[in-house]
């Protein structure tokens, strides 16, 4: 039976032409823990992978950021690649390979924050587009008030009454205590209402 190795993850090298094939480096970690009853635990190993100029061509990778591909290589180990073209400890013969797409990170704080919507809400806008003129540029709200949003905001993700802002200039009209928290808790959205 023949032996299988996957390999996931990004290269350490960048990738080099060694005339009918291409060569690079990547590193795999083993898991932070063995097996009960086992006295060792697995260490990174570099591998090199080799493969071939037509396996690669099929896939969709950039030379320029290459670097920055994660890849999903599938082969066989070899030992017996000299160490002038196989630097790293195992050598791979890549039967298949492909690049994986990026991770894309969903923000929870906005998912939870659009999970409660006050009443009276009309609108959901970036909190960065509300514009403060006069007093409300320099003032603090007291600090009752302040800990009170705050604690609705910690417990349902949002705050209990929309912010009333003008329509046409995003100004600020009132409820800007919960402006204050909601800016200060670092909320990326907030519910509106106009005046």
């Amino acid at each position: 039976m023949a032996q299988k190795i996957t390999l996931t993850g990004m290269p350490k090298t960048e990738i080099r032409d060694c005339n009918t094939y291409l060569s690079f480096e990547m590193t795999e970690k083993g898991g932070p823990t063995a097996p009960k009853g086992i006295p060792f635990k697995s260490t990174s190993i570099t591998y090199t992978v080799f493969v071939s100029k037509k396996q690669f061509k099929n896939v969709d990778i950039d030379l320029q950021g290459f670097k920055n591909t994660k890849l999903l290589v599938q082969g066989e180990p070899t030992l017996d690649a000299p160490i002038d073209v196989c630097p790293g400890e195992v050598g791979v013969i890549c039967m298949q390979i492909q690049a994986l797409p990026p991770k894309v990170d969903k923000p929870k704080k906005e998912e939870k924050q659009l999970e409660f919507l006050p009443n009276g809400t009309e609108a959901v806008i970036p909190l960065d587009k509300i514009v403060l003129e006069g007093a409300y540029q320099t003032s603090v709200p007291r600090l009752e008030k302040q800990e009170m949003v705050a604690q609705f905001i910690q417990k349902n993700g949002n705050i209990d009454k929309p912010i009333l802002i003008d329509k046409e200039t995003n100004i600020l009209k009132d409820e800007f205590s919960r402006y204050f928290v909601a800016r200060k808790m670092k909320l990326q959205t907030v519910p509106v209402c106009y005046a």
